[in-house]
């Protein structure tokens, strides 16, 4: 009986794996080509994706069972600690991945067998498993297998966007007491965990270490960052009257927080930033701000607020909603402006949700916005011919008339009003252009509302809520 054939234990599987491991000679693999070595990177990473969930399986059946205590006298996380030096935090995380998985077997199953990341899988057991008590059994396996399916198309984040809709959809009165209740236990536990430190080092420098609930942090976020986009107009009009390079993005941050330390002490207020000072902007359907003011997201972030603090935050806070399903304010300013108006601005905020360019997940916050056609060669400031990216990906697309055709990235907005961006003929001969995976979610969950056959128009983006230094 060969290898492939038997049933082998894990401890003997794992032998052979380490058997297989110490014969692969590092010193001699620069010799293989480019894209041998990728496919090796593609091929490790799924192992370890396997490995992790069966990890995570075995320890939470010997923690659930009692066997470690039985066999040790301590529990889980204490032996891997001591045995295997593990810190107590790397241990749970181990064992959490085991218990949330339990929940959602067929999830699990398409993990074990390569057919998920571990952290795909994570997330959307997450969401799907507590729907597991009161959901039938036929709708809750139908469920795990579209989430298996879409797998292989969007990412953790994404899929947990698609897993939450899928649950509102089977069971929407359990879907948002569940969320409700999650909702709220985070919170309180991220109050519970907050912490900040300082760390004065030998050498004139100090470290900040700190853990916030999200929603608290947030207008020192906002704070911070309007003072780092001010600092880096004014070091990129320095460079280019023929001074210093501009520093980097985390070196503008570091300035802006002490700017706003600064400013505290002298009870002064934060920078203009896009034609309006800092603000936090929350996404809200409006009959629910009318109701209740319940069930919002931070815009950029998509982090869910609390309905308590949500509810403080419009009584008192320098709050701004972005309401959904309500006339907006004119978003076309024509060749007269040069700079995106907030009111655009929020709309473009609301619409990209972030830099367009594939794979980039950074938030409006930092993102320029960009014009498709330059606003310098006739393009106007209008959303239709605005988009969001981030610096470094604003650099790959800005168009340069000194190159040729197809030398760089482009980027366009659709007639539906998702962005796509089109690689040069170095990178793709076809050009294919590519669509950002939070556009294709949407493009997923508006068939699923009006149906797949293809006669149905994609959803128009909604509209959202700091503009390229230099205008671009």
């Amino acid at each position: 009986m060969t290898v492939n054939q038997q049933q082998l234990r894990i401890s003997e599987a794992a032998a052979l794996i380490r058997d297989v491991l110490d014969t692969i000679n590092l010193d001699t693999y620069h010799l293989d080509t480019d894209q041998t070595r990728i496919q090796d990177a593609h091929a490790l990473l799924e192992l370890k994706n396997r490995l992790d969930t069966l990890t995570g399986h075995l320890l939470h059946q010997i923690n659930t069972d009692g066997t470690i205590e039985t066999v040790t006298g301590v529990d889980i996380v204490s032996h891997l600690a001591a045995e295997l030096r593990y810190t107590r935090q790397e241990a749970n995380s181990i064992l959490n991945t085991g218990q949330t998985l339990a929940a959602t077997p067929l999830i699990e199953q398409a993990a074990l067998a390569g057919g998920m990341t571990v952290r795909q899988a994570v997330a959307a057991a997450k969401v799907l498993g507590p729907a597991a008590k009161h959901l039938d059994p036929v709708l809750f396996d139908q469920a795990e297998t579209t989430v298996v399916e879409q797998a292989r198309r969007f990412d953790s984040k994404h899929l947990t966007r698609l897993t939450k809709h899928l649950v509102d959809v089977v069971d929407p009165e359990g879907a948002e007491q569940a969320e409700a209740s999650r909702v709220e236990r985070e919170y309180q536990r991220s109050v519970q965990d907050r912490r900040l430190s300082f760390q004065d080092l030998w050498d004139g420098k100090t470290i900040i270490r700190g853990v916030f609930p999200t929603i608290d942090i947030e207008p020192l976020k906002k704070l911070v960052t309007a003072h780092a986009q001010q600092l880096r107009r004014s070091h990129l009009d320095e460079e280019r009257a023929g001074g210093e390079a501009c520093p980097g993005w985390t070196q503008l941050q570091a300035d802006g927080l002490l700017l706003v330390a600064e400013q505290a002490q002298a009870a002064g207020g934060a920078p203009l930033v896009g034609g309006d000072r800092p603000r936090i902007n929350v996404t809200i359907n409006l009959k629910d701000l009318q109701d209740k003011a319940e069930r919002a997201g931070l815009v950029g972030t998509g982090e869910t607020v609390p309905a308590g603090v949500l509810r403080r935050l419009v009584c008192d806070a320098d709050l701004v909603p972005v309401v959904l399903g309500t006339g907006s304010e004119p978003l076309d300013v024509g060749r007269s402006h040069r700079l995106v108006t907030p009111s655009i601005r929020a709309a473009l905020n609301e619409r990209d949700g972030g830099c367009v360019f594939p794979g980039c997940d950074l938030e409006p916050v930092v993102c320029h916005a960009h014009h498709v056609e330059p606003w310098w060669d006739g393009g106007e400031t209008k959303l239709d011919n605005l988009v969001l990216v981030c610096p470094r990906h604003h650099m790959i697309v800005e168009p340069d008339p000194s190159k040729p055709p197809g030398d760089r990235w482009e980027v366009r907005v659709e007639a539906d009003g998702f962005p796509v961006v089109t690689p040069p003929l170095r990178v793709d001969p076809d050009r294919k252009p590519r669509l950002h995976q939070r556009f294709m979610l949407r493009q997923t969950l508006h068939r699923a509302h009006h149906g797949d056959n293809g006669n149905q128009p994609a959803a128009r983006p909604g509209v959202r809520g700091e503009d390229c230094p230099d205008g671009r």
